[in-house]
This record gives C-alpha cells, sequence and structure tokens, in this order.
C-alpha cells in the first residue's frame, strides 16, 4: 500500500532530498505533452524527441519551462520510497490545486501497460477517494480517462469542479 508522509514527514523528506532530481527517470517525457513556442510539439503518450529513454533530457538546460517546472508527487517528496519513482513504479500522481475548490485534483498517469488497473494502484486510488478530499483523474495508456469522484460530491457538484479543471487548463495555455 502507498504510504504518503505527513507534512512533517515530507518536509523533512523534501529537506532531505532537497527537491529530489529526475536522474535517470524519463516517465513524464512519455506520458506529458509539451506545446511551448518555439518547442517541437509533443503529445501525450509520445516520447519526447529530446529525451533520452532511462538516461534523461538531451537539452536538459535548455528545457522548455513545462518541463523545467514540473514536479510529480515523488519528485515532490510525498514518498519516502524510491521504487515510488515513477520509472520503477510505472505510474507518475500528480496533483493541481484549483482555486476556490476544497477538493485536490490528483492525475495518475499510466508509463507501464496494464499498470493503472492493477490491484495495488487501484487500492490506493479507493483510498485517496475515501479521503474525500481529492479528485481522481486516471489517465491510462488506452487513453480511456477514468473520472473518481468524492462521494459528497453530486452530479451538480462534480460538474462544476471538471468546468473549474477545464477552465484552468485553457487559463494554463495562455
Amino acid at each position: 500500500m502507498l504510504e504518503l508522509l505527513s507534512d512533517e514527514e515530507r518536509s523533512q523528506s523534501v529537506a532531505q532530498t532537497n527537491q529530489r532530481e529526475c536522474g535517470r527517470c524519463t516517465a513524464c517525457c512519455f506520458t506529458h505533452s509539451v506545446a511551448e513556442k518555439g518547442v517541437e510539439v509533443t503529445k501525450m503518450y509520445d516520447w519526447c524527441a529530446h529525451c533520452k529513454q532511462g538516461v534523461g533530457c538531451a537539452i536538459y538546460t535548455e528545457r522548455p519551462e513545462s518541463c523545467a517546472i514540473y514536479r510529480c508527487m515523488w519528485r515532490s517528496g510525498y514518498f519516502g520510497d524510491d521504487s515510488k519513482r515513477p520509472d520503477r513504479w510505472g505510474i507518475i500522481l500528480d496533483t493541481w490545486a484549483l482555486e476556490e475548490e476544497r477538493e485536490t485534483l490528483i492525475n495518475v498517469w499510466e508509463c507501464t501497460p496494464g499498470r493503472y488497473r492493477s490491484p495495488e494502484i487501484q487500492a490506493i486510488l479507493e483510498a485517496l477517494i475515501a479521503t474525500g478530499t481529492c479528485v481522481i483523474v486516471g489517465r491510462p495508456l488506452s487513453r480511456e480517462q477514468d473520472l473518481r469522484f468524492p462521494v459528497h460530491m453530486d452530479e451538480s457538484d462534480q460538474h462544476r469542479y471538471v468546468r473549474a479543471a477545464v477552465n484552468a487548463m485553457h487559463a494554463a495555455q495562455e
């Protein structure tokens, strides 16, 4: 089972890891899209042309801003265990706080085929949803998006939340 660190443990972990470095992990170079001016467009679930798989970014010092500022939950120190590094675990988790929403959006990106539907990952997602504090957006390789909402959110709350997420995404791209 995934053990999320407490805020105090996470602070200590982040201080000790100094915001972990990606190292040889290139999972987000596959799962995430990059569409910045002056940069070759990369689509979700396509390897970035600058990625040296399992080695790192060939243009690391000049990489796009979206790449430079991106932090998955492992790199941000949420997990104390290096086995949860995305390239080893087969899943990337990242968070997105939406203004005026109390629930945090957690994206779950599958980077190893079949990993998203594994019993371990499904148990983790159920436990996260049970906290009532997050909305899960599952992004399996099949591209069949999986939305999960806490039980306290009725259908109108769910629609409002999705609209807020879409609006925030469009605002971030401008």
